[in-house]
């Protein structure tokens, strides 16, 4: 068989670092100098014939027999021979010589340069390595430790792991079983960047091959749409335990379900950045749930309807406990439905577009809820302290929240402040006659606050407390009453540079207190000029780095600031 730089007919290869295709013929072509490489690109579109050129017919194309414009002639230099799982294993992990691969690889007979080539680095290598000093000296090298280093490489029959990215790989290996003998033990392969094409013909043979394998991960690579259902013939992964397939966006909702089909114990479900929209199935496809799957990874893709995420998920793996959906465009969460997702631990919804507080009340309702991420949504501008106190306050079961514990000191103040607060918003609907009276203020509470009662109830609170203050402001008496006098310990810190060495203080002031007030307290406390214009900010108990009070009108109160009791207020002088 004819062959040139490694590629023979059926070699699956690059072109211009773009196009997948299939050798299909290696020869001379008329009028030309110098050996052709016949092509057969996946894209039946992207050719300039059907491998018949000026009359001459130079070969036939295999996968797309009746297209037209499926074939290309090109020159070797143009195309990147993809290789086998094995042959990126071996390169990189076997420290031998290439001769003893021979058996295991079979590669294409070289040239004459090319065995000159070799046999000149094969004698270079065999004597000792040097450097050049700046008077173009010779001084030999030796490798400490090289002996250990190629000991511990050279055994690929022991590799637990294997890391191959950006290798050119696409497909298990030639000749079949050679992989399985070479490499028995592999339980993890990171095969992503690769040239797999189709799942079915290039990825599925090595389950065959790789009967140990737990960990699989072929991201970014140019996966064609997946056919449902699976071939008859094709092969399960049946120990696979992770499987990875991000960066993929050939491949839909429906052609991932149905490899998961091909991964009978299947966990873990990554499928990020795929550029998807929505999970519907494509044309009413119905596919058997996956009951083993416990975490699928949805991030970085572009979603923005809970429901359609919500059932698709839960129809696809019901026994679901992990849904990460960080970076995609949620704009609300809805309440729990009956059976869905109801194994549902820990959701992870950071970077989205959620901004009503309601969610929160939302992801109260999912009844094994304990794990949540909701960092950087707008939450209507609120400031960070203040998005986690609401959170840990509605949210009930919440134990862990954008990566820390919730504390039991924290819970019980967020709920506190989150109880005062709404008693606050009541009263004011009083006042204002948006509602009539304290029982039909109670009565919107249970919708808009439906933990309002509860944390009432749980921390010695009077849920009615707020019909007093209602009628204090009412009075004129400017609310002053319960709610008006709740003190709150603050400790204080100067870390003006201008200010030198001053000491902390703590008080304990009104949560009504305004920063205006604040910053003209701690003007005087700290010996500060009259007209210093302060930044303050905040660090509440177990935040690790404090977050500025920029955000705050000095107008705004202590409470409304999002500052919780025992936090430390930094306070430093603008330039």
């Amino acid at each position: 068989m004819a062959s040139s730089r490694g590629m023979s007919v059926g070699t699956r290869v690059l072109v211009d670092s773009l196009y997948l295709a299939s050798v299909r013929y290696v020869g001379p072509v008329t009028n030309h100098t110098g050996i052709y490489l016949g092509v057969e690109y996946d894209d039946p579109s992207r050719g300039r014939h059907n491998g018949t050129v000026d009359g001459t017919t130079y070969f036939t194309c295999v996968t797309h027999p009746s297209a037209v414009n499926a074939a290309s002639l090109v020159r070797p230099k143009k195309v990147i021979r993809i290789i086998s799982v094995l042959e990126a294993v071996v390169a990189r992990y076997r420290c031998t010589d290439p001769a003893d691969l021979e058996g295991a690889l079979a590669p294409a007979p070289a040239s004459d340069d090319e065995n000159t080539q070799a046999q000149s680095l094969s004698d270079q290598d065999s004597q000792n390595m040097h450097v050049l000093t700046s008077s173009e000296q010779q001084v030999p090298v030796d490798f400490v430790g090289r002996d250990e280093v190629a000991r511990r490489f050279d055994d690929v029959a022991a590799l637990r792991g294997a890391f191959v990215p950006d290798a050119n790989v696409g497909y298990a290996c030639e000749p079949p079983g050679s992989l399985a003998a070479a490499a028995p033990n592999l339980a993890e392969l990171d095969a992503s960047g690769g040239l797999f094409s189709d799942w079915w013909v290039d990825v599925t043979p090595i389950a065959a091959e790789l009967v140990r394998l737990e960990t699989l991960n072929v991201s970014r690579a140019p996966l064609m749409h997946v056919p449902t259902p699976a071939p008859m013939t094709a092969p399960t992964f049946a120990t696979l335990r992770v499987l990875v397939l991000n960066t993929c966006p050939r491949i839909t909702w429906c052609g991932a379900r149905a490899i998961c089909a091909s991964c009978p114990q299947l966990e873990e479900l990554h499928l990020c950045a795929n550029g998807w929209s929505t999970l519907q199935l494509d044309g009413g496809e119905e596919l058997a749930p996956h009951t083993g799957v416990r975490v699928l990874n949805l991030d970085d893709n572009a979603l923005s309807d809970w429901n359609d995420v919500a059932v698709q998920a839960h129809a696809a793996f019901p026994h679901l406990v992990r849904l990460s959906a960080n970076g995609n465009q949620f704009a609300s969460v809805a309440p729990f439905q009956q059976g869905c997702l109801a194994s549902l631990e820990s959701l992870l919804v950071g970077r989205n577009a959620l901004a009503d507080w309601a969610c929160l009340d939302a992801l109260d309702t999912y009844p094994k809820l304990e794990e949540a991420r909701l960092s950087d949504n707008p939450w209507g501008g609120a400031p960070a302290t203040v998005a986690r106190s609401a959170a840990v306050a509605r949210i009930s079961r919440l134990a862990r929240l954008n990566g820390s514990t919730v504390r039991t000191s924290e819970r019980r103040d967020a709920e506190m402040r989150y109880a005062r607060a709404v008693s606050r918003e009541l009263a004011e609907m009083v006042a204002s006659g948006t509602v009539k009276d304290a029982d039909a203020a109670l009565a919107a509470a249970a919708t808009s606050h439906p933990r309002y009662a509860a944390l009432c109830a749980a921390h010695d609170l009077d849920p009615r407390a707020f019909a007093s203050d209602a009628a204090a402001a009412a009075a004129g008496g400017g609310g002053v009453g319960a709610l008006a006098a709740e003190l709150m310990a603050l400790r204080f810190t100067c870390v003006s540079a201008r200010a030198g060495e001053t000491r902390p203080f703590e008080k304990r002031l009104p949560a009504s207190t305004s920063l205006h007030k604040v910053k003209a307290m701690c003007r005087k406390m700290f010996r500060l000029e009259a007209d210093a214009d302060l930044r303050l900010f905040a660090k509440a108990p177990g935040q690790p780095v404090p977050e500025p009070l920029a955000h705050a009108d000095d107008d705004e109160d202590l409470r409304g600031a999002g500052l919780l009791e025992g936090s430390e207020i930094l306070v430093d002088e603008t330039e």
